[in-house]
């Protein structure tokens, strides 16, 4: 087996080689190209979060879903694109994730318009608690249908489920909304 510190007696071969030659079993192939994917992945990954633990997490979970799916690159040459697409759409989502977080942890009174009429600000406040109790997997797809304004397929791309999935959990999550506000409106 092939250590990390056997890799750099390796000679220099490029992204594209190093990927043709894992596909075929090929372990030093395969250390020095996740060694060089690292590098690319951490820089890309540092440029689109805010600390560098996260960047760290995104950029080990992009390379895992590289290398597990490596033999569905048609392109070797094309690698490195294909990387940088992956974990900028991995950082914005664990930014929406952070941000859908942050809302439901928050003191409604900070997220609700002070110029707006006062029967606005409490059904604002009365829906920001109840997003707040939705359990996470449903705040998730409700956040980015709604507050981000992606459809089905794109909620669907960004968080890994599949549509029907998703539409599933929007309808689960919209249910619940109308029975919360029926509920509200009825004690009027």
């Amino acid at each position: 087996m092939t250590t990390l510190a056997q890799v750099g007696r390796i000679a220099p071969r490029d992204i594209a080689e190093l990927v043709v030659a894992a596909r075929k079993g090929d372990s030093a192939a395969s250390i020095a190209l996740w060694a060089r994917c690292s590098t690319i992945a951490r820089r890309i990954a540092r440029r689109w979060t805010s600390n560098v633990a996260d960047a760290e997490d995104i950029s080990q979970e992009a390379l895992l879903y590289a290398f597990k799916d490596l033999d569905s690159v048609r392109d070797p040459t094309a690698l490195a694109g294909w990387l940088q697409v992956v974990i900028v759409r991995a950082a914005a989502r664990n930014a929406r994730q952070r941000d859908a977080q942050r809302v439901s942890d928050a003191n409604p009174d900070s997220l609700v318009g002070h110029d707006a009429p006062p029967d606005s600000q409490v059904e604002c406040r009365r829906l920001i608690e109840f997003v707040g109790r939705l359990p996470a997997e449903l705040r998730e797809c409700l956040w980015l249908r709604r507050a981000e304004g992606l459809g089905i397929a794109e909620v669907a791309q960004e968080t890994d489920l599949s549509a029907a999935t998703v539409y599933r959990r929007m309808h689960v999550a919209e249910e619940r909304l109308a029975r919360m506000l029926r509920g509200r409106h009825s004690e009027r």
